[in-house]
């Protein structure tokens, strides 16, 4: 039996939404590793022994307190849309699922402050409502979380000027329709960067609905 069933194990996780549905255990422990025939291969398979789903950052803490004290592999996931095989279970154990955490916690001076689990799109959506966007606008953007590209190793992107370890803002062209980092790669206007807090995700001042 697996680490992840014993009793004990599941009783430190009394109250948090578990998973283990087979069907759902193998749909949620792939993302799109299937791309390279080569991750296909080693891949193909793998899926957790249970997905644990945390509503807050206490629940995060106690599903990870209890897999290192009953030594049970964990693997996090943001939106699977990355397609390294980084969030695929190499040995089972807990998938731990953030899309619960989902909520803006504040946009203020340039900077977002947000849960791991908020979709890139709806960080958008809220930062324009505070006259600012994303510097990024990625073909994922419906899916893909703030924490899964920041732990992928992707915040940051945009421009030219910008190395990816950097959180950045800069002023866009006045009235212009473009992509935030159309404009950035045009514009080359470092002036206006600044370093955010890590895992906040870059925005650019913009328009704020009428």
């Amino acid at each position: 039996m697996s680490a992840a069933a014993e009793p004990a194990f599941r009783a430190a996780l009394e109250g948090i939404e578990l998973i283990d549905q087979p069907v759902l255990l193998r749909q949620r422990s792939r993302d799109y590793y299937w791309y390279s025939p080569i991750l296909k291969r080693a891949l193909d398979g793998k899926a957790a022994d249970l997905i644990a789903v945390p509503r807050d950052r206490d629940e995060v803490v106690r599903v990870a307190a209890a897999c290192a004290r009953f030594r049970v592999p964990l693997a996090v996931r943001g939106g699977a849309t990355g397609n390294y095989g980084q969030m695929v279970p190499l040995e089972g154990g807990v998938l731990l699922d953030m899309a619960r955490l989902d909520k803006t916690l504040g946009i203020e001076n340039g900077r977002g402050h947000f849960e791991a689990g908020v979709r890139l799109g709806d960080a958008d959506n809220e930062a324009r409502l505070k006259g600012w966007e994303l510097r990024m606008f990625p073909s994922t953007r419906r899916q893909a979380t703030v924490g899964g590209y920041v732990s992928g190793g992707a915040a940051g992107v945009a421009g030219p000027n910008t190395p990816t370890t950097d959180c950045t803002l800069s002023q866009p062209a006045s009235g212009s329709t473009a992509p935030a980092s159309a404009r950035q790669a045009r514009a080359g206007s470092p002036d206006m960067r600044t370093r955010c807090p890590s895992g906040d995700p870059p925005l650019y001042p913009g328009s704020a609905p009428a």
